[in-house]
């Protein structure tokens, strides 16, 4: 998704706002990739919790 350069600078602050969320995107990114390079770890951890549906 491209994102409109004339409509960023019709608005001060969006740039700072894009910058913010590109920013939590890329932390969002790496901690998910961290849970799935380390799910074995997490569910010894926990001590094997299953989810239950009742």
């Amino acid at each position: 998704m491209m994102i409109d350069k004339r409509l960023i600078n019709t608005v001060a602050d969006s740039k700072k706002w894009i910058g913010i969320t590109v920013l939590w995107n890329w932390v969002a990114l790496v901690v998910v990739g961290w849970a799935l390079a380390h799910q074995q770890t997490i569910v010894r951890y926990f001590g094997g919790l299953k989810p239950t549906l009742r």
